[in-house]
């Protein structure tokens, strides 16, 4: 109904709303026209009409005297029946209908003998909006009565300003803006009679018998710093049936468990576990297997050049617990420099390499296990998310994992004890996971003494790292690579003969942001593969999107092509189809590989020959205006580039293609910005509460490399009150039943069924989600004027970014489910500038209800203008309006006071100081307290409250 009345009040309204226009030099035609009639009279009584269309010859408005003018509206409009069909398809009722009339059926001999005119076909326009008029032509032919007939009407729309240039309808401004001021209907909130007296009640309890015992524990825990130190027994992030020796894995798990659950053995770092030292004839075995390894390895190994640097190395770190490697790509740091101090140091090694990427991480693992003769979980294994493949014996291994695994070893084990050396690789990207693991590293060295670090980077600021280590040394190693020709943007236009303008134009923008051309980047490819001898060709791209449409268009090039092999390098890719790309080709196949910045420095692609650059990849920002996390497309750092050149040149003299120019070489940064000065840390923040729980943010961060400034920190921080609650949620995700039993949340003993007493009200979950996120999603209507004219709903943010839910989330379509204005919670999610929104997955809708109640920040009261029974609560933080009844706003205020005091106490009591009867008042209250909280919002999920029942509160 809302649609059909939105077309009519559109229709009729535009009609009204805008005056007819009158060309004065066509004033006296128009009066002996039948249509200039109708269209001055007043509507009340053209409408009378409807029934009867005007009679009248149009075609009198071809004379000499406005011939002129249909040509000019011929040239606006060179296909004036596709104009105005277009016009019937943007306007939200049929607009017109068209009519053919054969005027003479004769054969074409009685024609002439009769003298019949050739004017046989009339068209008919039949207009009902603006108004209703007819427009008529005589032709020859059908088609040219109906473009004569077709112009005339379009002559007539555009002198009354009924259509623009584009041919696209006008309607009037202050009749859309009307339509647009009802859409939404403001936000409102209602609770029960029942549900009132029950929150009054409790109030009165509240202020006589609840009220001084918070503010006494509030004020006893502002002079102490609360902590519970971490005590877990294995790293949940592994599966351990996977990893463990053949011999009875049950049974060792339990006996492991039993024994650490008293001394409060921290799990080894490597292993992700608390593991027995072995014993001396276990080192002895050890021993001896890997010297046997070591013996094969020599025999079989291809030589890079770091290894004539790993007497160096290894000589370095006996005298220095923290070094760094300086490496050029293709140089072998990433397998060789753990290997060989595993080969020096033998049974006395249990080493970590973290690396920024899973596909790095396992593709290293895999090329050193093969290079020593053995398989992945022997010597050598990885940990990335959800899948791992850790060594089998207890000493002499080396762990491959992601840099995320290595900082939840750090923050359950802080000293790493157990590990003898910890590699960080790629340390020249420096993402925030690498600049926090580098501080926890610092630190970890104060508690370990027998603890060493290597940073190893293919181009590192090493004057960053020497001073934040203190003066360390530094072992540089040439890489292994042959000469590479390096051709600009116009030197590929000349050697190829082709043009590339879309690419040289973005070249030459200002402060402009890159822009891939995919159809220019696939002739470079053709050009390549069409002139240059057998190698294969690496192409670097920003991102999947742009690697799906650069290997469609190759893929209808090279269909059915048995001598080319198009391959995406992509972390979302399986473990199998990323591992082709290492495979080489038979001879007279080309290989292409689409990858992203993975292929600078984390893989190496030993056959390629041939780099196409486009000079562009993905990074974190922050998006200005709104301060969310943005994935945007950027110019690679001057570093970098030179990284993608080096590609090249791995087996034989090489070639980079940059499809940018030389000037605009000139304007990218040396290097790339550490991650942590250019992203939110909202997030990093809440990581560091996890890191350090007893030490304040802002000094916590001070201590980073490049620390961020402190007015980013305390953006991210917000408010103290903001912080303090929302460290909480993700805390206790991460702890264990065990600490939750010993911390002051949940009391030493109790009832399971109490605890999960409200576990089935999905909106008092709801709600309790949006307490920690705090951050909410509104759908809001608008008139769509562009197309077709209509309704559309859209997402909105708190701040007024717009939104989009992912296909995977449980919320996907809402917007097209519900009429009504919708209130979502929302956690995570990414700025698309695909999209031009906020994506998000993890959401759930919540009630106006549970946003007054839960929701963080300030709350006002207001009287409503229009009613004076009607109070209007404010959220300025998330810039919402919800009205209640007057005499229910004080109550809502108090309920939500309860609400957020127990959840303040119950974080900071303790239980070590309160006695027996306060826990019982205190626990009684809050049963009290859920349950009226719970029915409010199950009432506010049901049109009718009378079905609720009170059992299932009780």
């Amino acid at each position: 109904m809302l649609k059909r009345a939105l077309r009519l009040s559109v229709c009729i309204s535009v009609c009204n709303g805008i005056n007819t226009y009158v060309n004065p030099t066509y004033v006296e035609r128009r009066k002996l026209l039948s249509y200039s009639y109708l269209s001055n009279l007043n509507y009340v009584y053209r409408r009378y009409y409807s029934n009867s269309l005007i009679d009248g010859d149009v075609t009198q408005l071809v004379n000499s005297q406005n011939e002129k003018e249909l040509k000019r509206i011929a040239q606006l409009f060179p296909h004036p029946r596709e104009t105005l069909n277009n016009l019937n398809a943007k306007t939200p009722e049929k607009v017109f209908d068209i009519h053919y009339k054969q005027n003479v059926v004769a054969p074409k001999g009685v024609r002439k003998k009769m003298g019949l005119s050739n004017s046989d076909w009339t068209c008919t326009y039949t207009f009902i909006w603006p108004q209703k008029i007819k427009f008529e032509s005589i032709a020859i032919s059908k088609r040219q009565a109906a473009e004569k007939s077709a112009t005339q009407a379009l002559h007539w729309l555009y002198i009354n300003k009924r259509i623009d240039i584009k041919g696209n309808p006008i309607y009037d401004k202050k009749v859309i803006e009307d339509i647009k001021s009802n859409l939404n209907e403001p936000l409102q909130a209602e609770i029960s009679d029942n549900s009132l007296i029950r929150i009054n009640r409790i109030w009165n309890d509240y202020e006589n018998e609840i009220k001084h015992v918070y503010e006494k524990t509030f004020e006893e825990a502002s002079h102490r710093v609360y902590f519970t130190p971490s005590v877990l027994t294995k790293d949940s992030t592994i599966d351990v049936e996977d990893n463990l020796p053949e011999e009875s894995q049950d049974s060792e798990i339990d006996e492991e468990l039993n024994t650490f659950k008293d001394a409060r053995t921290p799990i080894h770092p490597v292993f992700g576990r608390p593991v027995h030292p072995p014993s001396e004839a276990q080192l002895a075995r050890r021993d001896r297997t890997l010297k046997q390894t070591f013996e094969r390895y020599n025999e079989e190994l291809i030589p890079l050049p770091i290894d004539q640097y790993t007497k160096e190395i290894t000589t370095t770190l006996k005298t220095s617990r923290v070094l760094v490697i300086v490496g050029a790509a293709g140089c072998g740091k990433s397998t060789r420099a753990p290997a060989a101090v595993l080969k020096a140091l033998g049974c006395n090694t249990t080493a970590i390499v973290s690396e920024p990427r899973r596909v790095a991480a396992i593709g290293l693992a895999q090329r050193v296990a093969e290079e020593m003769g053995e398989e992945v979980g022997e010597s050598i294994g990885y940990q990335v998310r959800l899948h791992s493949k850790v060594p089998r014996p207890s000493s002499g291994v080396i762990l491959y994992c992601t840099s995320g695994v290595l900082l939840r070893r750090l923050q359950l084990n802080p000293g790493l004890e157990g590990c003898s050396h910890v590699f960080i690789d790629e340390a020249h990207e420096r993402d925030v996971n690498t600049d926090v693991t580098l501080l926890l590293l610092k630190r970890a060295l104060d508690v370990n003494p027998n603890l060493k670090v290597i940073i190893m980077s293919a181009t590192l600021d090493t004057e960053v790292f020497t001073k934040y280590f203190d003066p360390c040394p530094i072992v540089e190693v040439p890489g292994r690579t042959f000469p590479v020709q390096v051709s600009y943007l116009d030197d590929i236009e000349k050697k190829y003969r082709i043009k590339l303008p879309m690419t040289l134009e973005n070249c030459g923008k200002e402060d402009g942001k890159p822009q891939i051309y995919y159809q220019e980047v696939v002739d470079v490819i053709k050009s390549i593969d069409k002139s240059e001898s057998e190698g294969a060709i690496l192409v670097f791209l920003p991102g999947w999107a742009d690697i799906k449409q650069v290997k469609t268009l190759l893929d209808q090039i090279y269909a059915g092509s048995t001598t080319h092999m198009v391959l995406p390098v992509h972390s979302r890719l399986s473990t199998t189809e990323q591992t082709r790309m290492f495979e080489k080709p038979a001879p007279g196949i080309r290989k292409i590989v689409l990858a992203t910045n993975i292929a600078e420095t984390s893989i190496t692609i030993p056959d390629v020959v041939y780099v196409v650059d486009t000079g562009a990849h993905k990074e974190n920002r922050i998006k200005e205006g709104t301060g969310t996390a943005s994935l945007e497309t950027v110019w690679v750092s001057q570093a970098g580039a030179k990284q993608r050149t080096g590609r090249a040149g791995r087996v034989q003299p090489g070639h980079c293609f940059r499809l940018y120019t030389k000037v605009r070489e000139e304007s990218f940064a040396q290097h790339t910005t550490p991650e942590i000065l250019r992203i939110p840390l909202e997030q990093t923040v809440l990581n560091c509460k996890i890191y350090a729980p007893q030490e304040k943010v802002a000094t916590f961060l001070s201590l980073l490399p490049e620390p961020p400034t402190d007015k980013a920190i305390r953006l991210a921080v917000n408010d103290d009150a903001y912080l303090q609650s929302s460290l909480y949620i993700p805390a206790i995700s991460n702890l264990h039943l065990q600490q939750l039993l010993q911390s002051s949340i949940i009391e030493a003993h109790p009832d399971v069924t109490e605890l999960t007493r409200f576990s089935d009200i999905e909106e008092l979950s709801a709600g309790a989600l949006l307490s920690g996120v705090n951050s909410l999603l509104v759908t809001r209507r608008h008139v769509r004027t562009k197309g077709k004219l209509s309704t559309a709903v859209e997402l909105f943010t708190s701040s007024g970014e717009r939104a989009h839910i992912g296909s995977e989330s449980v919320n996907y379509g809402i917007k097209k489910r519900k009429a009504k204005t919708q209130l979502l919670a929302y956690f995570g999610g990414y700025h698309s500038t695909e999209r031009r929104a906020l994506v998000v997955y993890k959401t759930t809708v919540v009630s106006p209800q549970a946003v007054l109640l839960f929701c963080n920040g300030d709350i006002e009261i207001m009287r409503s203008e229009e009613n004076e029974d009607t109070a209007v609560l404010s959220l300025p933080k998330h810039r919402l309006r919800i009205h209640v009844p007057a005499d229910q706003a004080e109550s809502i205020i108090k309920a939500r006071e309860m609400l957020w005091k127990t959840f303040k106490y119950y974080i900071e009591r303790d239980l070590k100081s309160i006695t027996y009867d306060q826990v019982t008042n205190i626990s009684r209250f809050k049963t009290r307290l859920v349950k009226a909280v719970a029915r409010i919002l199950v009432e506010a999920d049901n049109e009718d409250t009378n079905n609720i029942n009170d059992e299932d509160y009780r």
